[in-house]
């Protein structure tokens, strides 16, 4: 494994760019790269995320915003302009395909930018078969497995996921379900005390 530090983000594009790559992978797209992606001789596949692909208001919870940055905004206006003008640069040549991890933050960027890729895949965030093996079986059906971040209650869902385990508690098959839920972070505890 060959690892390089670079001083400056420039750094790193001119010297990605003079490894002649026959495809680049970017994770984190940042306004900054567009000139530098639509130079390149390569096809580019961007992994949308979140801060970077969505409005601020989105994420307002998550930065803890009781009233909102104005620096932020702005900052984040101008990464969403940047970010629509990469997606019409892909819709026009083809040339750089988007990935998101959801329907949901597709749907949440194309809103955002006011423009739909028309080059783009949905891969979900895959769970490691080899540390979580859970052979398919009939017997499973009843099994839920939830791997989840607990760093941030409503941006991951886990506030949504241990309201429906007491839906579920409240139905007549839930002492025939198994649960396990596997996870670290500040709101673990939290999150899953009333569960246990």
């Amino acid at each position: 494994v060959k690892a390089q530090r670079f001083s400056g983000s420039r750094q790193m594009a001119e010297y990605v760019t003079a490894q002649q790559p026959d495809i680049i992978l970017i994770h984190f797209y940042l306004r900054w790269m567009y000139e530098w992606i639509v130079s390149l001789p390569c096809p580019v596949i961007v992994w949308g995320h979140g801060y970077e692909a969505m409005s601020w208001w989105r994420r307002k919870y998550h930065l803890g915003m009781n009233k909102p940055d104005l620096g932020y905004i702005l900052e984040n206006r101008k990464q969403l302009r940047s970010y629509k003008d990469l997606i019409r640069y892909s819709n026009n040549t083809g040339k750089v395909k988007f990935v998101f991890v959801s329907q949901w933050l597709k749907a949440a960027n194309s809103s955002d930018t006011g423009i739909t890729p028309h080059f783009f895949e949905i891969f979900p965030n895959p769970v490691e078969n080899r540390i979580f093996n859970i052979p398919a079986a009939a017997g499973r059906r009843k099994s839920i497995l939830a791997i989840r971040s607990f760093h941030h209650p409503k941006k991951y869902s886990v506030d949504l996921l241990r309201d429906a385990i007491l839906v579920l508690s409240k139905r007549k098959i839930f002492s025939e379900l198994t649960i396990k839920i596997y996870g670290d972070g500040a709101y673990f505890e939290e999150m899953t005390e009333g569960l246990k």
